[in-house]
């Protein structure tokens, strides 16, 4: 990858930083989630809540999806990756590992999960499956720009966690596969 490229992923590194911080430079630590009452812990289903987000991690950054969009999530170890795509059921995969959004010089960090995607053909992959949270839409720094982040969907800053815009990274990966 170029030096421009490495230079533009550190500056991208340095924005998202930075929407974690109140304009005083004080980071925000206040949180006002809650864990839904509406998950059922045993079988970790949530009941029809377009608001719940599943939390996951990769390397040091936390991210987060919208649950509904999840279809399955599954063992890293239990697929056979060939080139990034998979059988799973009787549907074909493509591994997307977002890693290299953030970190495109490095070699991909440890991965244990693949989250399967609703009608999109990409599992995300991450290191550890967090906590599923309710959020309310208010505390939510929803993206309103058009920029060069254009997988992110907004910031939940009490939270200190991106939403990934999960179709602009299908199209993304696609579009690097040509």
């Amino acid at each position: 990858m170029s030096a421009v490229k490495s230079q533009q992923a550190l500056i991208e590194l340095q924005y998202i930083d930075s929407l974690f911080y109140e304009s005083s430079g004080t980071e925000v630590i206040e949180s006002t989630l809650e864990t839904s009452e509406n998950i059922n812990d045993e079988t970790n289903i949530c009941k029809d809540n377009e608001n719940i987000y599943q939390f996951i991690s990769i390397s040091q950054y936390k991210f987060t999806i919208k649950q509904y969009e999840i279809l399955n999530i599954i063992n890293y170890i239990d697929v056979t990756l060939n080139n990034g795509i998979f059988e799973y059921g009787k549907n074909t995969y493509y591994e997307l590992d977002i890693s290299i959004l953030f970190m495109p010089n490095q070699l991909s960090p440890e991965k244990n999960y693949l989250l399967l995607l609703k009608d999109k053909n990409i599992a995300l992959s991450c290191k550890i499956l967090m906590d599923l949270k309710e959020i309310d839409n208010e505390t939510v720094c929803w993206k309103v720009e058009n920029s060069n982040r254009q997988w992110l969907s907004g910031i939940i800053k009490s939270e200190q966690v991106a939403i990934l815009d999960l179709s602009i990274l299908q199209q993304m990966h696609f579009d690097d596969q040509r």
